[in-house]
């Protein structure tokens, strides 16, 4: 085999109604130049046997078998034996078009360390299309501004590739398995300075209805304790520069809006909720960032871009203000209340707060 242009990396737990879908429609890539990195984490279903039989057939696909470690665990060992000069992710319940990497890389062609496309999200009975708009190249300027338009409403791994020298100067790894996408993104967005972007809708994004309340699925645990996270890796650490605090603060209303519309948030007792808040008040910076988010001014930015809503401006400028004075009670009882509110109209009549 040519050495491979784009590695993709699939890490796989328990999907084995829709695993073959996946490798089928990577092994179909008009990208001949391309590898699969397939890392069983642990399935206690067929996924595993189903993943060596495709091997079995097609060297491009590789696969490893692992304890269950998560979904970090799984990307970072795809990450030890990718080959490829650009690096994409893909879920092992989803699937890709035919052209989809082939598109990818012509588009970038060695001018941008990523390269962005279009995506659907398939639920059951509904499916919403997302394009990518913009210039074929964008030289970036201001990676608050970039996060805002291209980041806000996809802060997702599987849409994108990625340039491996950038990923391995940097030493950017995956941690946690909360929201360990936009963990990853958010490392990276700083050190970007050229992204290619591609309108074509190539990224199929299957969410499952009962993945919506299942406490295993990694599409749901993502979004449950990624708050706590990020607060403790860009906020506590101080990680970013003070030229970088508008992405910090931009960032910061994406993560507080993720907690405030998650399935887990929701779920959660209310006495377990109001002790994770008062956690969070005292063990993070979270009352500091609460008040210099809210001076930087990012959430009207945000609010005046239409990327969220007036009413989701007003309770997130309100929460912000109960979280900055300590206010647990209070900011727990709008957080549970708003976080019931979102997943209940989600689940019954697909609509949405978000802009």
């Amino acid at each position: 085999m040519d050495a491979p242009k784009v590695s993709v990396i699939v890490p796989v737990y328990n999907c084995e109604d829709y695993i073959a879908r996946c490798i089928q429609s990577l092994l179909a890539q008009t990208l001949r130049e391309i590898e699969i990195i397939a890392i069983d984490d642990g399935s206690t279903d067929k996924s595993g046997a189903i993943l060596d039989r495709y091997a079995e057939k097609d060297q491009r696909l590789r696969v490893f078998h692992q304890k269950n470690g998560g979904v970090s665990a799984a990307r970072n060992k795809g990450l030890q034996y990718a080959q490829g000069t650009y690096i994409g992710f893909v879920d092992g319940d989803d699937y890709v078009e035919p052209d989809m990497y082939q598109e990818l890389l012509a588009t970038v062609d060695h001018r941008a360390e990523v390269a962005i496309c279009g995506y659907d999200l398939q639920f059951v009975g509904h499916r919403e299309t997302r394009p990518c708009q913009g210039a074929p190249l964008i030289r970036i300027t201001s990676p608050s501004d970039f996060y805002m338009q291209y980041f806000w409403k996809s802060p997702n791994l599987w849409d994108k590739i990625y340039c491996r020298q950038m990923i391995e100067q940097r030493r950017v790894f995956f941690s946690g398995d909360v929201g360990e996408d936009l963990l990853f993104n958010l490392e990276l967005l700083p050190h970007l300075k050229t992204a290619a972007i591609v309108q074509k809708v190539l990224y199929h994004y299957v969410q499952r209805k009962n993945s919506i309340i299942h406490r295993g699925n990694w599409k749901i645990l993502r979004q449950g304790d990624l708050f706590e996270n990020y607060l403790v890796k860009f906020c506590g650490k101080a990680s970013m520069e003070e030229e970088q605090s508008p992405l910090l603060y931009i960032s910061f209303f994406s993560v507080l809006t993720g907690y405030l519309c998650s399935a887990k948030t929701a779920s959660r007792p209310f006495g377990s909720l109001k002790h994770h808040i008062y956690k969070l008040t005292w063990d993070t910076q979270l009352c500091a960032i609460c008040e210099k988010a809210m001076q930087s001014g990012e959430l009207y930015k945000l609010r005046k871009k239409c990327l969220i809503t007036p009413a989701f401006y007003q309770i997130e400028k309100w929460l912000c203000f109960l979280l900055k004075h300590r206010m647990v009670r209070a900011s727990s009882a709008v957080i549970w209340m708003i976080s019931r509110l979102y997943v209940k109209s989600h689940l019954e009549d697909e609509t949405t707060l978000f802009a």
